[in-house]
């Protein structure tokens, strides 16, 4: 019996796509298996919080701007920077000079004039674009101050 070689391909064809599905099916259920885990593990954090009754009691290091509002820049970054382990990031020190009222005129120039006065300052070195570490503040074996959120 002889066959078309349409035929042939058409089915070796077939096989081979067959193959390719179990492969991409193998890899689906591979990745599939890793993102449960990744499920599983942020479950039982929260289920580690839960127990102990801290959810919700500890947060981390934040600063609002009423607890800059009125401080010269200077002091108002390194109040920033001392709420964060040491480090100030521009960007944030941004949003929370314009929401405190530290800045005036066009809020476009706020950002350079921080990133500025963080350059400038013999306080603070740079660390990485838009972040700087306070110098001669918390040492590194000094944990950021946590806030507890009241009843």
């Amino acid at each position: 019996m002889t066959t078309n070689p349409v035929v042939n391909e058409l089915l070796n064809l077939a096989a081979k796509l067959r193959l390719q599905r179990a492969e991409i099916m193998h890899r689906f259920e591979k990745a599939l298996a890793e993102h449960d885990k990744k499920i599983e593990h942020v479950e039982a954090t929260l289920r580690m919080y839960a127990d102990a009754k801290q959810l919700g009691e500890v947060r981390s290091a934040r600063i609002t701007p009423d607890d800059i509002r009125g401080m010269p820049q200077l002091k108002a970054l390194i109040t920033i920077a001392q709420a964060n382990g040491g480090m100030v990031n521009s960007a944030e020190a941004k949003r929370l000079f314009l929401a405190a009222g530290l800045v005036r005129g066009n809020p476009k120039h706020a950002g350079p004039h921080i990133y500025s006065l963080l350059k400038a300052s013999d306080r603070f070195e740079w660390v990485s674009p838009g972040t700087f570490r306070l110098v001669n503040g918390l040492s590194e074996k000094q944990p950021p101050m946590i806030l507890v959120q009241g009843d």
